[in-house]
């Protein structure tokens, strides 16, 4: 089964994001704070991550930088925040170096497109590497 790890500060938009993609067949598991997550678990756990940018503590640039330093799983980046200079620089970052990005509010047939899309990247990036191994 195909699991996406949806992170972000806003309890509504975990549940609304959950319950859409599960409709979809995949299995989620959300983290209303990057604190929690298990980036060991992560490697072999996830296949996708989304996470929303603007957070407190840890915010979604540095969970991008997270993945992408112990996996090659592909990440969705989502803000609707305010454009302050601080925010900017985060949100350009973010940009950047996630696969996608997203912006609030995501349209739940634009987010199914892009979670298939960005899956498809995955399953590129796993045929790569069986032919570097084969």
């Amino acid at each position: 089964m195909t699991c996406i790890w949806i992170i972000d500060d806003v309890t509504e938009i975990l549940e609304t994001m959950s319950l859409l993609l599960m409709a979809e067949g995949y299995v989620v598991k959300v983290f209303e704070t990057a604190d929690d997550l298990d980036l060991e678990t992560l490697k072999y756990m996830c296949d996708l991550v989304i996470t929303d940018v603007l957070m407190p503590k840890v915010n979604g640039y540095e969970v991008i930088t997270m993945v992408n330093d112990v996996s090659e799983i592909p990440v969705i980046a989502m803000s609707g925040g305010a454009m302050d200079v601080c925010n900017v620089e985060i949100l350009s970052r973010a940009r950047k170096k996630a696969t996608y990005f997203l912006k609030k509010p995501i349209q739940p047939n634009i987010l199914r497109e892009t979670v298939k899309k960005a899956l498809s990247t995955r399953g590129l990036i796993a045929e790569k590497q069986e032919k570097k191994v084969g």
